[in-house]
């Protein structure tokens, strides 16, 4: 009984590192996956200003609260109307996302993602040059695909600033 024990100690040993490898793996492509969906979901706003592409990366039933926090936007028509005004009235001249926090959590299907945003831009010709801030976004995993289904995004305050 001991010679089997010693020769499958080692073979089940084994096993469970290649499948602890394995599951890091899978997270990593996972997480890989919803930072390219966040990714390319700035970029069809931002950069392309192709709401039909951004809309793609959007859960149906989203839930945003951002600029200027007066109120709560759900859904996605009401999240395509307000990138719809912002595009009538901004020109983005550039864009960065930095120090992206990611966790994958419900088997796989849920994602929590944090990350420090910049952009420089214009609003009905008033040039804002350096706008910071901090999103956070949950996706859910639907047929494969990774769709932001919250997005709050909160700007970087100076204390003599205040809050809006």
């Amino acid at each position: 009984m001991k010679t089997i024990l010693l020769l499958f100690l080692p073979l089940l040993m084994i096993i469970t590192t290649c499948s602890t490898n394995d599951d890091a793996t899978d997270m990593e492509k996972s997480k890989e996956e919803v930072w390219q969906t966040v990714l390319a979901h700035n970029k069809a706003w931002a950069e392309l200003e192709n709401l039909d592409e951004q809309m793609k990366y959007v859960h149906k039933d989203i839930v945003f609260v951002g600029p200027p926090y007066k109120n709560t936007i759900s859904g996605i028509d009401a999240y395509r109307k307000n990138y719809e005004e912002w595009i009538d009235h901004a020109t983005v001249h550039s864009t960065k996302e930095s120090a992206p926090e990611i966790i994958i959590l419900n088997n796989g299907k849920t994602a929590i993602v944090t990350y420090n945003g910049e952009m420089s831009f214009e609003y009905d010709n008033q040039s804002v040059p350096e706008w910071k801030g901090r999103d956070v976004m949950v996706l859910v995993k639907e047929n494969d695909k990774w769709l932001i289904a919250m997005d709050m995004y909160a700007k970087h305050v100076d204390a003599e600033e205040g809050v809006d």
